[in-house]
């Protein structure tokens, strides 16, 4: 029920962008102007204020920070694997699997992750999943876009390399990253604070506006069939990649409550922004809009499985 109270606001935001589309407020041309948006002016001006709000240079969690990136690097290349292998099986699209790579470690971690973590552990567990988004978010962003990145070129040679770190100089959600760690890092995080209610505003209508536009990209009578087609790559993200996880922090340990918190997190649907990203990159943004309604969905199973597999409840 816990689980259930905490996905049902992004369904409704998702039903209302579906609404609107039928309406026809939201046509095409506006969901890609909509998503622009988001891509270059949202989405960094969050991820910005996140990051010079955590101190950086104060995160001494050695274990932490191997364990989660060693995870956020084998995560992708196996998803990268797993799609050629399917490729070659079953005919899975060769466009397909960029997405199924950037999406494989992007998980809802704010708008999902945020209450499912304060339901379920409180002040405590918000405290610990601010240390993480500290220490992983340049790793969630940079693997998960540049391995994508590099398996969008088509093959890994020095040309694809160069390109992928060309289109990660030029990526706005990089970009904010490097800043936010700069400034946090320098000691700036003190900004003026009309700036900072400036950047506060454009954050706070990021996931919303994302939703939106995934309800209104979204063909509802398509559901069946995009269950068929992007069941394999959210079962992925929400049982394979927490999996991956709870294995780097076997061999690098971390305490308990950091343990349990990390993991369900990692296990959260793909995050609404990656739709916003996908479109960005000229992937398959459709398939990234499927994924993530179905991973949502089937989340409502899986969040409670992974609270009762770690102890939780």
């Amino acid at each position: 029920m816990q689980a259930l109270t905490a996905i049902l606001p992004i369904f409704m935001i998702m039903l209302l962008g579906w609404f609107l589309k039928l309406k026809g407020i939201m046509d095409a041309d506006f969901i890609y102007k909509l998503n622009f948006i988001i891509f270059w002016v949202a989405m960094p001006a969050l991820v910005f204020r996140l990051m010079i709000r955590c101190d950086i240079s104060s995160i001494s969690g050695f274990s932490l920070f191997t364990g989660l990136y060693l995870a956020f690097i084998v995560t992708p290349l196996v998803a990268w694997v797993s799609g050629i292998v399917r490729n070659r099986i079953t005919g899975f699209p060769k466009k397909r699997i960029p997405v199924s790579i950037l999406c494989s470690i992007r998980a809802n971690n704010v708008f999902m992750g945020l209450p499912v973590i304060s339901l379920l552990f409180g002040d405590p567990g918000l405290e610990i999943l601010s240390i993480y988004l500290a220490v992983g978010m340049v790793g969630y962003h940079i693997m998960s876009i540049g391995i994508a990145q590099i398996a969008l070129s088509g093959r890994l040679s020095l040309r694809s390399l160069i390109s992928a770190v060309k289109n990660l100089v030029k990526n706005p959600i990089i970009l904010a990253v490097a800043a936010g760690i700069a400034f946090s890092l320098s000691g700036l995080c003190e900004i003026p604070s009309s700036l900072d209610k400036a950047l506060s505003v454009l954050a706070e209508m990021a996931s919303g506006l994302a939703l939106l536009t995934i309800g209104a990209s979204f063909n509802s009578d398509r559901l069946a069939a995009a269950l068929k087609e992007t069941w394999f790559d959210a079962f992925f993200k929400l049982v394979v990649t927490p999996a991956l996880v709870l294995v780097a922090f076997m061999f690098w340990p971390v305490e308990g409550l950091m343990f349990k918190v990390v993991v369900l997190v990692c296990g959260m649907p793909v995050a609404v922004n990656s739709f916003s990203v996908a479109q960005g990159m000229g992937m398959d943004s459709k398939y990234a809009s499927e994924l993530i309604t179905t991973s949502t969905v089937l989340s409502i199973v899986t969040i409670p499985l992974w609270a009762i597999t770690l102890g939780i409840v």
